[in-house]
C-alpha cells in the first residue's frame, strides 16, 4: 500500500483552464490558501507559507514530482 491521496472530480471547465488553476503557483495559492514563492518546477521543492485562517504563516513545502501538460500534476508534501 502506498501513502497517497487520489481524487477524481468532474468540472464544467475546459481542461486547459483547470490545468492552469492547478499548476500556476499564484492560482494554486489562491485556491489552497498558500503563498508560494515561485512557479512549480519538476524535481524542485516549492516553498511558501499558508494563509488559511488559523494556520497563517505555517511553512509549506512540496516536492514537484511530475508535470505532463493537461494530464498529470503530482507533488509530495508532509503536512
Amino acid at each position: 500500500m502506498q501513502d497517497r491521496i487520489e481524487k477524481v472530480v468532474e468540472l464544467s471547465a475546459p481542461v486547459a483552464r483547470v490545468w492552469r488553476a492547478l499548476t500556476n503557483h499564484e492560482e494554486f495559492g489562491s485556491w489552497f490558501r498558500v503563498d508560494l514563492k515561485g512557479p512549480f518546477v519538476v524535481g524542485e521543492i516549492s516553498l511558501g507559507v499558508t494563509t488559511y485562517p488559523g494556520y497563517e504563516g505555517m511553512r509549506c513545502e512540496a516536492n514537484v514530482v511530475a508535470m505532463e501538460p493537461e494530464r498529470l500534476f503530482a507533488f509530495e508534501w508532509c503536512p
